[in-house]
């Protein structure tokens, strides 16, 4: 059985949780690495370790229910200047949920999201990459889409 827009949507607009997180570190590189004139390699190596901190940060908290379907289990910085959500379904397994229906129906809500956060715009405009994975109950991964600033543009 495949989960229709109606169970799910309510649930699964709550994942955009990411965005939270994501934008502590337009806090943590805003200031520092935004301000003055730096290479890319300087940019991406101040934006990666931003990543990690925020990532260690947030894993120490453990998963946490965003919503009654929907479970942040952790976050995973690099290679290099991205930052990976993984999130999970509890109450369905992956043979629940078709992956086009969340690449269709949850991607454009993330993207869209992200893209308006003034916190996360200055890390995508630098390079950063924002990676989200949803995966059933099985532990199987159902999808996986990134948001970078070609999706901003």
């Amino acid at each position: 059985m495949v989960v229709t827009p109606t169970a799910l949507a309510k649930g699964l607009f709550g994942t955009i949780f990411g965005g939270v997180i994501g934008g502590a570190i337009g806090k943590i590189t805003g200031k520092s690495a935004f301000e003055d004139t730096h290479t890319q390699q300087e940019v991406d190596a101040i934006i990666t370790k931003g990543f990690a901190q925020i990532a260690e940060q947030k894993n120490r908290q453990g998963p946490t229910m965003i919503d009654k379907d929907t479970r942040w289990d952790r976050s995973e910085a690099g290679p290099g200047p991205r930052l990976t959500y993984f999130y999970s379904f509890p109450n369905y397994s992956s043979r629940d949920i078709a992956p086009s229906w969340l690449q269709a129906n949850l991607k454009p809500d993330v993207k869209k999201s992200i893209c308006a956060n003034k916190e996360m715009q200055p890390s995508l405009r630098y390079g950063a990459t924002y990676v989200y994975a949803y995966s059933g109950n099985d532990g199987m991964e159902i999808a996986r889409f990134q948001i970078n600033k070609n999706d901003c543009n």
